[in-house]
This record gives C-alpha cells, sequence and structure tokens, in this order.
C-alpha cells in the first residue's frame, strides 16, 4: 500500500514543519515515510528566476518527476509507504493561473486536473495562525 498526501498553503502555513512532525511520528509507528520537498524552492536555490515564463512549466515537470520517482521506488521495494509533498501539482493553478495551468496539462496528455487530484489520497490545507491578525 502506498498513500500520497500534500500538504499545501500559503508561506510560513506550517507545511514544512508539519512534514517533518509527521515523517518522525510515522516512522515510529512502523512506515516507511518518503518526503517531497517544495521544488519551487528548490529551483530558486538552484539558480532559476521565479518570474520567468518558463519557471511554472519547469517546477510542474521537476514535481511530477518527483512523485513519480518515489512512487516508482516504493512500489519495487513492495513497501508500505506514506509520500507527504511539500506542496503538489495543483499549485501551478492556485499560484499561476488558470490559463497557464491547461497550457501546463496540455504537455501531458491525459493529464486533468481530476487526474491529479485523484493521484493524491489527500490534501491538506495549512494555514498560517497569523492569517486575519491585526498587525
Amino acid at each position: 500500500m502506498i498513500n500520497k498526501y500534500v500538504l499545501a498553503g500559503g508561506p510560513s502555513s506550517g507545511k514544512t514543519a508539519g512534514i517533518e512532525y509527521l515523517k518522525v511520528s510515522l516512522g515510529a509507528k512502523g512506515y516507511k515515510v518518503y518526503t517531497i520537498q517544495e521544488t519551487a524552492s528548490e529551483l530558486i536555490r538552484s539558480g532559476l528566476d521565479r518570474t520567468s515564463p518558463n519557471f511554472p512549466y519547469y517546477n510542474y515537470s521537476l514535481m511530477l518527476y518527483k512523485e513519480l520517482l518515489i512512487e516508482k521506488n516504493a512500489k519495487q521495494n513492495r513497501e508500505d509507504s506514506i509520500i507527504l509533498c511539500d506542496r503538489g501539482r495543483m499549485d501551478a493553478k492556485a499560484y499561476r493561473g488558470e490559463k497557464i495551468f491547461n497550457d501546463i496539462l496540455s504537455k501531458y496528455p491525459g493529464t486533468t486536473e481530476k487526474s491529479i487530484l485523484d493521484s493524491y489520497d489527500a490534501v491538506l490545507f495549512m494555514q498560517s495562525v497569523a492569517d486575519g491578525m491585526d498587525n
């Protein structure tokens, strides 16, 4: 059994800390836990410009590749596994809008919003406790 979960949400909402907590606590219960780090941050740290028109395409492609690679590894090892994703492929729609999102999907025949959502067992939306607080 392989389960894949996405932790989504805005900056500083606790996604990365939540993933680290889940990795430790689920690992202690005997689960093999894989984590997929936030792809956009990896690309930015590598020197890519987030304002480049190609950035959302590169981000989506790398995110998809990492998900497929981890899933393949878990299947080959026949492990009961949990995959925790720091953000997911739907971020392209949330951050770049419907037009760019649909253009990205057109590069992957057969990929739809539904097929992306169906590839995850759950999407957990995190929200910063500071949201809505007065300055």
